[in-house]
This record gives structure tokens, sequence and C-alpha cells, in this order.
């Protein structure tokens, strides 16, 4: 089955045509208080793209979104999301990936912010 491994830089959500919440694997954040309505408010990103998505066919390509920050509580820092058609049981959910890649992005921009301020320091010794 599609939830048996947890990872916990990984979870995995089957949405329906409405974009209420089927299943987790709630390996990131738990979605317990999300069974009662659509995902929508709390992932506004989500209600954007969701007209795409329920229009996607199995054999279409994922969608992806890169260093999301969202407002969600559960999900502070950054995440890749992907969502694609899936076949369980001939019905055909939505397939949400939220990848954390927090550490990654903080690095990244990181050493990005560091070789600025070398670029500026090399800079400013070059006018002395």
């Amino acid at each position: 089955m599609l939830f048996n491994k947890k990872q916990k830089d990984r979870q995995l959500i089957l949405l329906d045509e409405n974009g209420f919440l089927l299943a987790s694997c709630d390996s990131i954040f738990s979605t317990k208080n999300l069974r009662r309505e659509p995902v929508f408010k709390d992932f506004p990103l989500v209600e954007s793209i969701f007209p795409k998505v329920i229009t996607m066919g199995l054999s279409d390509p994922k969608l992806r979104f890169s260093k999301i920050e969202t407002t969600f509580g559960g999900l502070n820092g950054f995440y890749d999301f992907t969502f694609m058609r899936t076949d369980i049981d001939h019905r055909n959910p939505i397939l949400w990936t939220i990848l954390d890649y927090t550490r990654l992005y903080e690095d990244y921009y990181r050493s990005q912010q560091e070789r600025q301020e070398l670029a500026i320091a090399k800079e400013l010794l070059r006018k002395v």
C-alpha cells in the first residue's frame, strides 16, 4: 500500500475531487484536524492550483512547486509540493506529496549570503 513506509521528510496525502483528505501517512504533521472540510482553508496554494489539479489525468506529469513556505502551523520551513493522479482500487484520487527540504534550503540561503558577503568584502578591499 502507498502509506506503509513512514519517512520523516516526506508526507503522502490523498485528496478527493473536492479537496477533502482521504488518507495521509502523517509523517511530517498530523492531519487529524483537516478531515472535516477541504484543505483549502489551511493551504491557499492548493486552492489556487486545484482547478488545474482536478483536470489532470493518470498519464499527466506531476505538478511541482518548490520552496513553499506555508502559514499552516504544522509546516514551519521550506517544502516542495507535488500533485499527481494515482490509481487506487480503480479510483483516481490526487496524490499530494510534501517533501521537507527545510535544512537543504536553509543551507543554500546561508551559503548564498556568505558568498555575497565575501564578494562585498573583496570589493571593499579593492577600494583601499
